[in-house]
């Protein structure tokens, strides 16, 4: 018996796999397709609302790796490192979205990298 966790996992990946399926299909017919951003966005909430950060971690790197401009991005990662309880790594991406975007993210990191030291 799966745990929920578990469950949620699988069809996650199950997502994954089809996509990439019919990803094969296409390139197969000439064509040359790439997730979305969204899709994998979408992965990203599944596995955060099963509380399963390692998927969400690795789909964020995923986004990441073809959007590294993306601020809000490193922000979102950021959380998912601290949920994992990695602080260093937690902070280092929300550094990432400041010196990104210093206009609109300075003050959100900076609030997080405040909460990562009090007490909880």
């Amino acid at each position: 018996i799966l745990t929920t966790s578990e469950s949620t996992e699988n069809k996650a990946l199950e997502k994954v796999k089809e996509s990439r399926m019919a990803k094969v299909s296409e390139v197969a017919n000439g064509r040359k397709p790439a997730f979305s951003v969204k899709e994998v966005l979408s992965l990203v909430d599944i596995s955060v609302g099963a509380e399963n950060f390692k998927l969400a971690l690795r789909f964020y790197k995923e986004i990441i790796a073809v959007s590294p401009e993306e601020a809000q991005y490193h922000l979102e990662i950021a959380e998912v490192y601290l949920r994992l309880g990695d602080k260093v790594n937690a902070i280092k991406e929300a550094k990432k979205a400041v010196e990104i975007n210093p206009s609109n993210y300075f003050r959100a990191v900076e609030s997080f990298i405040i909460s990562i030291d009090e007490p909880r």
